[in-house]
């Protein structure tokens, strides 16, 4: 592919997934992954993960960042979440190194097909419909 274009596609998903990631506190992540699986040629699980991790710092920072000044974060819960946070993080890196790429493909599919239907369940307007 034509590297201007590339590099004007690159910048338009991360438009799309900086304005996910300010508006929802999630969603730049499953979508950034999603566009590497399909842009890298390698098929390389840990850079896609790699990649994706460094791309989303930005747009979360100043996510935070508009949120810290809206009033918006319950401090009392930060040091105990990111606490967690880099536990788990760490863990997980060193766990993605020695699992099969397809294992963490599947994983990831499936982890987000639930945290999907949790979503969908607890919204106001399913409940509507289903007569809740």
């Amino acid at each position: 592919m034509n590297e201007p274009i590339r590099v004007i596609r690159h910048m338009l998903v991360g438009l799309g997934f900086g304005y996910c990631t300010g508006l929802l506190g999630v969603g730049g992540a499953p979508l950034v992954m999603t566009y590497l699986f399909m842009d890298l040629s390698d098929g390389k699980e840990q850079k896609v993960i790699g990649t994706t991790l460094c791309a989303i710092t930005a747009p979360s920072i100043v996510g935070m960042g508009v949120h810290w000044s809206l009033g918006n974060i319950v401090w009392p819960m930060i040091p105990v979440l990111c606490a967690g946070s880099l536990v788990g993080g760490l863990s997980g890196a060193q766990a993605a190194m020695l699992v099969d790429g397809e294992v963490m493909r599947y994983g990831f599919s499936v982890f987000l097909a639930i945290l999907g239907g949790n979503t969908l369940c607890k919204a106001k307007a399913i409940k509507f419909l289903l007569g809740r």
